[in-house]
């Protein structure tokens, strides 16, 4: 990471949550700078080591790595989430609708696939749910997104309407046709390598979750 960018998220976090902000205790003790928190956070994020194993470089105790991390990813996702985890506007959808019309899939918005993430503290209601060792209460695809709740602003018709034309006729989120579904699947490599771009820049989700919560396993 470019220090700058370091900086930035460095002096957002600071600015957010008084947590890495450095003081002193009542022995008059300075406490852990802003700079040993974020940094463990980070390394944890993009290496995926213990928590236990920034100690010997950073002098943080495992709890502490593990509180860093939770809230560093809360404060991340309330100072950058307007600017980088936002909702597409009207405009974003008619570009990629124009992007992908360029690449020869009119209609097509973007391309979505699951990647599993093995849970290492799966809990036992959890299985079926959720993908567990060996695949053995895996879900296919299909089940995992109908879980997901990307598709319910569109179920609610709270997203954005979007037409588009394909062969001079007018569709409004059309269906799929077989030919179209024959090339997707030949394009698939383009998102699996960006899985691949992801796990190599946060490792963290390369190896099994250690968290024990759904929602912080999401954030």
């Amino acid at each position: 990471m470019r220090r700058p960018l370091f900086k930035r998220i460095l002096y957002a976090v600071t600015m957010f949550d008084p947590y890495y902000q450095s003081n002193r205790d009542c022995t008059g003790r300075q406490s852990l700078s802003s700079i040993q928190k974020c940094t463990a956070a980070m390394r944890t994020l993009a290496y995926g080591v213990a928590a236990d194993a920034v100690d010997g470089y950073l002098h943080i105790a495992e709890t502490t790595t593990i509180k860093c991390v939770k809230k560093f990813v809360k404060v991340i996702i309330s100072v950058f989430g307007d600017e980088y985890l936002r909702r597409p506007t009207v405009e974003d959808l008619q570009r990629l609708l124009h992007v992908g019309h360029e690449q020869g899939f009119p209609g097509m918005l973007g391309s979505i696939d699951c990647m599993h993430w093995e849970l290492k503290n799966c809990l036992v209601a959890w299985h079926g749910q959720y993908a567990s060792g060996d695949h053995k209460s895996t879900l296919n695809d299909i089940n995992m997104l109908d879980r997901s709740p990307i598709f319910h602003e569109l179920l609610e018709v709270k997203a954005p309407k979007i037409n588009f034309q394909v062969n001079g006729n007018n569709y409004n989120l059309g269906p799929k046709h077989a030919l179209f579904a024959k090339k997707q699947e030949a394009a698939r490599k383009d998102v699996e390598r960006a899985f691949g771009i992801l796990q190599a820049r946060f490792a963290i989700i390369s190896g099994p979750s250690r968290m024990w919560c759904k929602e912080i396993i999401r954030e």
